[in-house]
């Protein structure tokens, strides 16, 4: 499944009620590290569908949650699952073109999963 859209008046609902863990990209549509995610992000919504859902938060359109999770700028990810939020560290190398590389958040994916036992 696709990265779905959440914003301030579906983020309780969709995010901080789900009953599995949910990944969540703070973007902007004028963030070229963003927009060349996409297919990046779209290929881990698919092959991680049934450890987590995925969701994508434009800051601009919704500046509570920008001000809330993404203050040092976008693209920001975070985990949120029943122990409450967890933001996916920029990387040490990043990726010229993306920033957080598909490899990058992939190996975070599976560190996740693995300390989650």
């Amino acid at each position: 499944m696709n990265p779905q859209k959440v914003d301030i008046d579906t983020f309780n609902e969709r995010v901080l009620d789900s009953t599995i863990p949910c990944i969540v990209k703070f973007s902007s549509e004028g963030c070229h590290f963003c927009q060349s995610l996409k297919p990046a992000y779209g290929k881990l919504a698919r092959e991680y569908d049934t450890k987590f859902k995925f969701f994508i938060v434009d800051v601009n359109e919704d500046p509570q949650l920008s001000e809330m999770f993404a203050e040092s700028g976008v693209p920001t990810f975070y985990i949120f699952d029943d122990e409450g939020s967890h933001e996916i560290p920029d990387p040490k190398e990043p990726d010229p073109q993306t920033w957080f590389s598909e490899k990058y958040l992939a190996g975070r994916i599976k560190k996740y999963l693995k300390n989650r036992g």
